[in-house]
C-alpha cells in the first residue's frame, strides 16, 4: 500500500486539477445567496457537478428538500470507516454570504473529489453530505434526527477564518437560544411611581452578559438582541423580551 504522504500528493493533484471548477462553484453560490431550506440553486449546481464526475446523488436526503449525499466506495476488502465531508451553502438574511458558506461548500466539494480519487486504495468509504440551514435552521440537527448520519463514523468540515494560521485544534462549538421575558407593570408617564419598567430589566441583563465577555474563553461567545419595544413612549413598559444566543463549548 502506498504511504500516507504519497496519497496526500495524489489528493492534492486531484484537487488542483479541479481548481477552476471549485472556484467557480464558490463564486456561483456567493452570487446567488439563498436562505436556509431555500437553497435550490446551490443544491442544483453542486449535485450537477457531482453527476458530471459520475457520482450517484441522493437528493432530498434525510427527508429535507435541500439536502443531498454522494458516496465514493473504497477498496471493499474489509469494512472500514465512513467519512463524511459536510457542505454548507445557506446565506444570512439581508447580508448574503457573510459567513463564507460558499467557501465551505467549495472546500467540501474539493475535499470530496480529492479524497475520492484515492478511495480505491483505501478501506471504507467517503461521502459528501449537503447540510442546509446552518444559520439558525438546525439543518444538521434535523438530518441527525432523520437518520442521515446513522452510518457515518466521522464527519468533518472546513470553515474560513480571518485568523492567521490553522485553528483546527480550537474545538467544536454548539449553540443554544434562551428567551427571557420580563413582566412589569404598565403606567402612564405622569405617574411613573405606579409602574415597574420591564425594559430596565432587559437592559440590565444585556449589560451583565456584556461584562461577562472579557472572562469567557476563546471558544465561547454570546450574542443578544432585544426583540420587543414599547408601543408608546408616554407609557412605562410593562413587558419586554430578550433573546440570547450562546455557543456551547
Amino acid at each position: 500500500m502506498e504511504s500516507l504522504e504519497q496519497l496526500k500528493i495524489q489528493i492534492k493533484a486531484a484537487v488542483d486539477k479541479e481548481k477552476e471548477e471549485i472556484l467557480k462553484l464558490s463564486r456561483e453560490i456567493h452570487s446567488n445567496p439563498e436562505l436556509g431550506y431555500e437553497e435550490l440553486h446551490a443544491v442544483k449546481y453542486m449535485t450537477g457537478l457531482l453527476r458530471k464526475h459520475n457520482y450517484p446523488v441522493k437528493e432530498y436526503y434525510g427527508n429535507i428538500s435541500t439536502a443531498f449525499r454522494a458516496d465514493a466506495a473504497g477498496a471493499g476488502k474489509k469494512k472500514g470507516p465512513v467519512v463524511a465531508v459536510l457542505a454548507e451553502y445557506d446565506a444570512l438574511n439581508g447580508i448574503g454570504h457573510g459567513c463564507g458558506h460558499n467557501v465551505i461548500a467549495s472546500c467540501a466539494m474539493g475535499a470530496f473529489l480529492g479524497l475520492s480519487s484515492v478511495m480505491e486504495k483505501l478501506e471504507g468509504s467517503a461521502c459528501i453530505i449537503g447540510t442546509p440551514a446552518e444559520e439558525g435552521g438546525a439543518g444538521k440537527v434535523k438530518l441527525l434526527e432523520n437518520g442521515a448520519f446513522d452510518d457515518v463514523d466521522f464527519a468533518v468540515m472546513i470553515h474560513p477564518s480571518g485568523a492567521d494560521g490553522n485553528i483546527s485544534g480550537r474545538g467544536g462549538r454548539a449553540a443554544c437560544n434562551v428567551k427571557v421575558i420580563f413582566r412589569g407593570k404598565g403606567a402612564h408617564s405622569s405617574a411613573p411611581q405606579n409602574g415597574i419598567n420591564a425594559l430596565n430589566a432587559v437592559i440590565n441583563l444585556f449589560c451583565q452578559i456584556d461584562m461577562m465577555r472579557s472572562v469567557l474563553s476563546r471558544i465561547m461567545s454570546t450574542e443578544s438582541l432585544q426583540r420587543e419595544e414599547p408601543q408608546q413612549i408616554s407609557f412605562r413598559m410593562k413587558r419586554s423580551a430578550s433573546s440570547v444566543s450562546e455557543p456551547l463549548p
